[in-house]
């Protein structure tokens, strides 16, 4: 085993040290169903869209750099699970204005592990404008979660993220 390789075991180890502490401090201050609570929040997803030119993601057979693209007339929005759980159900809605008002679009993705990346793959749009995407997932105790973002072509980014965490 590399040094890389036993130290980034020892931070693992460290983290589930730490996480084990925090649920049991919970236990003894507050009861047990907070502490059940604090681990479910320990092992949910979390996914989010990425812009990361540096990195890549498979879509339509191919690498893509990991940023919201046109590719085979299809918009490519890519995702990764930042959460400590697996995403299950992923729905993605995406909003663009055009002349004629706004025109919705769906895509979904079955599973998306812990840090891994995906992308949605949406209808034909004309060319890439500003959009707005709606994420829905589920995490393993089937609790519905949702995050909303703006993308910005002038900017090419991310402006407005807002995490719906979990939905009632």
């Amino acid at each position: 085993m590399t040094t890389r390789a036993q130290c980034n075991r020892r931070w693992t180890m460290l983290s589930v040290g730490v996480a084990a502490g925090m649920i049991v401090r919970e236990i003894l201050r507050n009861g047990r169903s907070d502490a059940v609570e604090a681990l479910q929040q320990l092992s949910a997803p979390l996914v989010v869209p990425i812009d990361d030119s540096t990195a890549h993601v498979s879509a339509l057979g191919e690498s893509h750099p990991a940023v919201p693209q046109l590719a085979g007339g299809r918009l490519i929005v890519p995702i990764e699970n930042a959460g400590l759980g697996p995403a299950i159900n992923i729905r993605g809605t995406l909003t663009t204005n055009s002349g004629d008002g706004p025109s919705v679009d769906d895509a979904a993705i079955r599973v998306l592990a812990t840090g891994q990346r995906a992308a949605l793959i949406f209808g034909s749009p004309e060319s890439l404008a500003d959009f707005e995407l709606q994420l829905s997932y589920e995490d393993p105790a089937a609790r519905s979660h949702r995050l909303d973002a703006s993308w910005l072509l002038e900017h090419r980014c991310y402006r407005r993220l807002q995490n719906f965490d979990p939905l009632p």
